[in-house]
């Protein structure tokens, strides 16, 4: 997109200008009276009850589904008229090979850290052109379509399976990073249209991960009918080979080596709390497959240790934290190499059950490209990985911050778990699968 850089700066910043404004609380008044009048004073007995039931949902009374706010947003046009410029702009530029990712999380969810937004990043950094495409509407933050990593960014509500096939072209690749019953019309358009579809199955689906969206015969159609088949964990492979009726390729998560470099020198974040040992963990903090009780433990049998999370949400256990345990906030991908440096080891207590057993956690590939010893539980993916000590006991995990294990090599190690590792392991089997 060289040619419309001009162009799509000019759309940047009226983005910009538009989320300004409806940041502003006196846009948002006059939104919520824009739909008073058109409701509440003007409405159907049916708008008046849909009015109702908003005023109740903001009051946190669960009640039925409501009109959202943006059907009375005045500027409610200018994302349709924004993504219709950017795809038009993207049609008439010159692009090389193209990947495209399917997610159900924008490029900007989880921090930019999750697998959907590493593999887009790093086909780019490998001179692909890369589209991005999640789901969901953009109201109030389609500023963030304006992604400098990826050459289009945008929710899939633009497009419809013709529109989509018209700017992707055969030969490219189109990964899928959930079975979403939205994704699969887009699988078989594109399949037909003789774009190269995979099918990643990068989490157990079935337990609480995919509550309210996941559909085991929608996970059916996505084995059987993408051309290649990906597990992140070695448990997925198995799982997912058994329900195709064919070989998986093992695709673990990994690391961006430009950014989680060791070698480079970090200011210390001026929030990071240091003890004796200190030692850190980021991540979500409400999964269910975390196990708090595990950390707190190892905290009270090391009080002069200081246990920093960073991470979204409030930990998911009602007991009170120790007062060494240190809940710095959510932090973009983009700082965390810093925490790690100022730290002397990094913390995984995942819970051993049915979504520890099918998990390959990308961040213990940053923890140990940044140098850092590994405190972990025993998960089935990285029980053999270098500098990872794995245990469920408190003590033991306390025994080892005391008196770390001998340090292994780390390089040999990072390097074969790089993100470009693995986008080169999926370009050579869809090589494969051409031939």
């Amino acid at each position: 997109m060289q040619d419309s850089a001009s162009s799509y700066k000019e759309l940047r910043e009226q983005a910009e200008k538009i989320v300004a404004l409806r940041q502003s609380k006196a846009f948002r008044r006059k939104v919520f009276f824009a739909r008073l009048k058109e409701q509440l004073l003007k409405g159907t007995i049916e708008e008046k009850r849909d009015f109702l039931a908003f005023v109740a949902a903001k009051l946190g009374r669960k009640g039925k589904e409501f009109r959202p706010l943006s059907d009375f947003d005045p500027t409610g046009g200018i994302e349709r008229q924004t993504a219709d410029s950017l795809i038009s702009a993207y049609s008439s530029a010159e692009h090389g090979a193209q990947v495209a990712v399917f997610s159900r999380l924008p490029y900007h969810a989880s921090g930019d850290g999750q697998r959907g937004a590493q593999i887009a990043k790093t086909f780019k950094r490998m001179g692909y052109d890369v589209l991005y495409f999640y789901l969901g509407d953009n109201f109030y933050s389609f500023d963030r379509d304006f992604v400098d990593e990826v050459s289009l960014h945008l929710p899939l509500i633009y497009f419809d399976e013709e529109r989509l096939c018209s700017i992707l072209e055969p030969g490219a690749i189109a990964i899928f990073e959930n079975p979403d019953v939205n994704f699969l019309p887009y699988l078989y358009a594109l399949k037909e249209h003789g774009v190269k579809t995979v099918y990643e199955h990068i989490d157990n689906w079935e337990t609480a991960l995919g509550a309210g969206w996941y559909d085991r015969g929608t996970y059916l159609s996505f084995v059987k009918g993408a051309d290649l088949l990906i597990g992140t964990a070695r448990n997925l492979c198995e799982m997912v080979s058994k329900d195709a009726g064919r070989p998986v390729l093992y695709n673990a998560n990994a690391v961006d080596i430009e950014l989680f470099d060791h070698k480079r020198e970090y200011s210390v974040p001026d929030d990071v709390i240091k003890g004796e040992k200190t030692l850190l963990y980021y991540g979500h903090l409400k999964g269910q497959w975390l196990d708090w009780d595990l950390l707190y433990d190892t905290a009270e049998l090391c009080p002069e240790c200081s246990f920093m999370i960073i991470g979204f949400g409030e930990p998911g256990s009602e007991r009170r934290a120790p007062v060494n345990v240190h809940f710095l906030g959510a932090r973009k991908q983009r700082s965390l190499p810093a925490y790690l440096a100022a730290s002397d080891m990094g913390m995984l207590h995942f819970k051993t059950g049915e979504i520890g057993k099918y998990v390959s956690p990308l961040k213990i590939f940053e923890y140990l490209a940044m140098h850092k010893r590994v405190l972990s539980t025993p998960l089935p993916d990285i029980e053999n990985y270098p500098n990872v000590f794995c245990s469920t006991d408190p003590a033991a995990w306390a025994a080892a911050i005391k008196n770390p294990p001998k340090e292994e090599q780390y390089d040999a190690f990072v390097e074969g778990n790089s993100w470009y590792a693995r986008c080169r392991a999926i370009i050579a089997e869809v090589a494969k699968s051409e031939a």
